[in-house]
């Protein structure tokens, strides 16, 4: 998990540090995003945009074969949270693009019905990048385990659709 580090960029106690403390996150919502930073920054040199290296946290999580965290209290070698700084070379890929990558066409069209312009971006990705075909269905494996232990324990992700009541959010 990377998670783009503006700390190594802007300076401790300065307006707009003081201003991202304020903030705490950026919000994300169906109807727009309230960034911590001013959008110039956010979506330009402070995110980890693809292609281009960028600081970042980089996250290591342990898991269980269950798909919970792995806590081992005894075990302060191999720690079940990592979390170092870093800098990484990212690639964007929709859900979609996912799916198309590591789903047969037959999944995939059931999945999502008609092809969409981006969809064909990635046809071939699999032979031609066989590490990052790898790595994907290496993460859809351990997401898969950690979806069946949080529906286990009761997550929303268990629920159908329509038994969720509708929901509006105002700001």
């Amino acid at each position: 998990i990377h998670i783009a580090d503006p700390t190594r960029t802007i300076p401790l106690n300065s307006p707009l540090a003081n201003e991202a403390k304020r903030r705490t996150t950026s919000i994300y919502l169906p109807t727009g995003t309230i960034t911590m930073f001013p959008m110039a920054l956010a979506a330009g040199p402070l995110c980890l945009r693809p292609g281009t290296k960028a600081c970042a946290l980089s996250i290591g999580v342990r898991l269980d074969a269950s798909g919970g965290i792995d806590y081992d209290d005894d075990n302060d070698t191999n720690p079940a949270v990592i979390i170092t700084p870093s800098y990484v070379n990212t690639e964007r890929l929709t859900y979609r693009q996912v799916d198309r990558i590591l789903c047969d066409p037959s999944e995939f069209y059931s999945m999502h019905g008609e092809e969409e312009v981006e969809d064909s971006a990635v046809d071939g990705m699999a032979e031609s990048r066989p590490e990052m075909w790898d790595q994907l269905r290496r993460l859809k494996y351990v997401a898969d385990r950690r979806l069946e232990w949080r529906k286990a324990g009761g997550s929303l992700e268990s629920v159908g659709d329509y038994e969720l009541p509708d929901m509006s959010v105002k700001v």
